[in-house]
């Protein structure tokens, strides 16, 4: 996994990574039951969970609904109206 980690974050992705034996309350707080885990979040909130070995595609998918769902919660806060 180490190398498809790697790629994203060169890719732009912002990855953390957490080694569990050393980071026992990160590991609880996420509910890490196995390894490798990938949890993405948006916003602080989990917004996707892939458990196992993976493909750079499924990762990069991941991430691109990850970034989709950011957009659509920062249009939220857009105020649209007139110029000042």
């Amino acid at each position: 996994m180490q190398p498809i980690m790697q790629r994203l974050a060169n890719e732009g992705c912002p990855i953390r990574q957490v080694d569990v034996e050393q980071d026992r309350e990160t590991a609880a707080r996420f509910k890490i039951q196995h390894v490798p885990t990938c949890v993405m979040l948006v916003n602080g909130q989990e917004a996707g969970r892939l458990v196992g070995q993976r493909s750079h595609a499924e990762l990069s998918q991941m991430m691109a609904y990850g970034a989709q769902q950011l957009a659509a919660q920062n249009e939220q806060f857009v105020v649209r109206g007139q110029s000042p």
